[in-house]
């Protein structure tokens, strides 16, 4: 076997969705997209003082925790190093598997750097939906306009950002519009955002570096707002949306909710 290929048996989970082995001499490796417990074929692609880095080559024995990413544009071993969408680490774990990995990983987190013996987190608590249940969410531009997000391996592409053609977090009123967004070349967007409120009212913010606001035709309905530094413009609409939850202890009780362009919201209603 080449010096830069290894077999290696994954041994546990890593905070950013990578699970960790260690090769026969002991060193530890890092490999996306993998899962403990499994058997599998990596090639080296980066050293470090105290770890490596690996990419899956070939999944010899998986784990019975696996399924089949919904996404077309998560990772498979069929497009090794190719477009691959960084927004998501989990697809390819069951949905318990990954609820009772957030908790270890707590756990984990609080015994090394808290210093707690026992961490007394109780277990995650599921989402009532899997899917589509993102009320924000945030794009990026590629160099022709196309909205996408940061590639799981930026450092090998021209344009760091993979155009999608589909995504399922965010809610199904996101879902319809976000497809439908249409920008020319060079407006200087850094970012774009998308919120949802009631009555699935949506917020579009558009982030750039310039204080000008880029020329664009707005969808009746849709609110606008263009974001700068700390300075915010509504150019369409009101700069806020009305967000309603409910809260079941100790007995139902709803609440609204303000939230504007800068407000921090959990994005799982």
């Amino acid at each position: 076997m080449a010096p830069d290929r290894w077999i290696v048996r994954l041994e546990g989970c890593a905070y950013g969705g990578d699970a960790l082995g260690r090769l026969p001499d002991g060193r530890v490796v890092f490999v996306p997209f993998v899962l403990p417990g499994e058997l599998v074929e990596i090639r080296l692609v980066e050293e470090k003082r105290s770890y490596l880095r690996g990419m899956p080559i070939a999944l010899l024995e998986p784990s019975p925790q696996r399924v089949a990413p919904r996404c077309r544009h998560f990772f498979s071993l069929d497009k090794e190093r190719g477009a691959v969408c960084g927004g998501c680490h989990y697809q390819h774990l069951s949905y318990p598997a990954q609820l009772e990995t957030k908790r270890s990983l707590l756990c984990e987190r609080l015994r090394r750097q808290g210093r707690i013996p026992d961490p007394p987190v109780r277990a995650t608590v599921p989402s009532q939906q899997e899917w589509e249940y993102r009320n924000h969410i945030q794009f990026h531009l590629t160099a022709q306009g196309r909205v996408g997000f940061v590639g799981a391996f930026p450092q090998d592409a021209v344009d760091s950002v993979l155009a999608v053609s589909e995504c399922h977090l965010p809610e199904a009123p996101l879902n319809a519009f976000w497809p439908w967004l249409d920008f020319e070349a060079g407006l200087g967007i850094a970012r774009v955002g998308l919120r949802l409120g009631m009555d699935e009212q949506i917020l579009l913010v558009l982030e750039s570096d310039s204080p000008l606001p880029p020329e664009l035709a707005v969808e009746a309905g849709i609110s606008v707002v263009h974001v700068w530094e700390d300075n915010a413009l509504v150019l369409a609409g009101e700069g806020q949306l009305w967000v309603e939850v409910e809260a079941e202890t100790p007995q139902p009780v709803r609440r609204i909710f303000r939230v504007s362009v800068a407000s921090f919201f959990q994005v799982n209603t």
